[in-house]
């Protein structure tokens, strides 16, 4: 058996279409803790392989922070 976990940034709280109140800090805000709840799937489950969507709009930090912790 192949275990896969899949996953992704929550648009609507790190897209430049969010004009107010879109998180652009790493490690804060509702969208950090959605990330928080993949990495602790990922942790538990240990998959054979994982994707995790990026959101392509989100800020720099966020990206960085994503890249640096999977």
């Amino acid at each position: 058996m192949i275990k896969i976990l899949i996953g992704g940034s929550p648009c609507t709280h790190w897209s430049i279409a969010q004009k107010n109140n879109r998180e652009t800090e790493p490690n804060s805000g509702l969208g950090w803790e959605l990330f928080k709840n993949f990495l602790i799937a990922k942790e538990k489950y240990q998959p054979d392989y994982f994707l995790y969507e990026n959101n392509k709009s989100a800020s720099q930090g966020i990206k960085d922070e994503i890249a640096k912790q999977l």
